[in-house]
């Protein structure tokens, strides 16, 4: 018993050690843009922009990640560069995959890959993500002020 008891209490000064230098040294705050990858003639990646991408335009945590459009018009070519300017990023996220699901979605932070997810619930997993950072930089300006 007094030996589950002390294994409580270094628990508890563990996570107040690391809660406290949590608060002293808070993350950098995150540079994160979303890249979509789809097609102008799949299905679901025009379901995808009527709902879910007026939605996000729409949502405060939008501001916090631009959201960068990539669609090929007729579903080939991205293996050829058919994604212009984002064709690196594609590269990055799916290498030299032949198929993908469309529409993808690429989180990046400073430039880097950080999630790449399928999907419109793929998407809300993303959005879902870049909100708590937005969250919690407004709560750290609040503290500032």
């Amino acid at each position: 018993m007094k030996s589950f008891v002390l294994l409580v209490l270094i628990g508890a000064f563990i996570a107040g050690a690391v809660a406290a230098y949590e608060w002293l040294n808070p993350a950098p705050p995150a540079d994160y843009e979303i890249v979509y990858f789809g097609s102008t003639t799949c299905g679901a990646c025009r379901q995808w922009k009527r709902t879910d991408l007026v939605a996000w335009r729409q949502d405060p945590a939008s501001g916090a990640a631009p959201l960068h459009l990539a669609d090929l018009p007729g579903g080939r070519g991205a293996w050829t560069g058919g994604y212009g300017r984002h064709h690196d990023t594609f590269m990055a996220a799916f290498g030299d995959r032949r198929s993908i699901s469309w529409p993808s979605f690429v989180l990046l932070n400073h430039g880097e890959v950080v999630r790449v997810k399928t999907g419109a619930r793929g998407f809300r997993s993303i959005a879902s993500e870049v909100r708590r950072e937005h969250q919690r930089q407004s709560r750290l300006a609040e503290q500032a002020a």
